[in-house]
């Protein structure tokens, strides 16, 4: 009876091990994703944030270019008229690019996710209005990045502490510790 009690309990042992063993691995993994996201968002905003701040400066030189004091030279206001569309386009193709990107990113569905998506809606279309003043367009883009940061900043902090929670390293984490008190007691299973 004695000798049945002990292979019951050792077999119960095994069984928790088992399974705080594929917790774990499962919340490695998890928490890896997760910080891999994590990190693959925040070169994405903020490329996408240097692409339009880009596109920002290139529409404000091209509002100057009329202003210049060209002396007659057709050539080269045509030149320099033409670069600054070339770039544009090429700078307005990263702007869609990266922000498609970022979208996909962020899940419709999530409150957070939600609030990052409105402040890059809200940059999208500021590069879009084109009828706005260049320093009525930098102001709202300079308040407009200041809030998509504190929105991202919050979201990056929520989805670290996600992941943190999957990992068992924690003294704190009551399962981790029970965990931890049950191996010291019957030894490795």
């Amino acid at each position: 009876m004695f000798h049945t009690t002990i292979q019951i309990i050792l077999a119960i042992t095994a069984i928790f091990s088992i399974i705080m063993a594929f917790w774990q691995s499962k919340g490695k993994t998890i928490s890896a994703a997760r910080i891999q996201w994590i990190e693959d968002l925040r070169e994405c905003i903020s490329q996408y944030v240097a692409a339009v701040f880009s596109v920002v400066l290139i529409l404000k030189e091209r509002e100057e270019l009329p202003l210049k004091k060209v002396p007659n030279d057709k050539i080269q206001y045509d030149k320099e008229s033409k670069e600054l569309q070339t770039n544009l386009k090429s700078k307005s193709e990263e702007t869609v690019y990266l922000f498609s990107k970022a979208k996909l990113y962020l899940n419709d569905k999530d409150l957070q996710h939600v609030t990052v998506l409105t402040f890059l809606n809200k940059l999208n279309n500021l590069i879009g209005e084109s009828k706005l003043p260049q320093k009525e367009i930098v102001k709202n883009l300079d308040k407009d990045v200041a809030n998509l940061f504190e929105v991202t900043q919050m979201l990056f902090k929520s989805e670290w502490e996600k992941s943190k929670k999957f990992i068992c390293y924690s003294e704190k984490n009551p399962i981790c510790k029970f965990g931890k008190k049950l191996k010291s007691i019957c030894g490795p299973v």
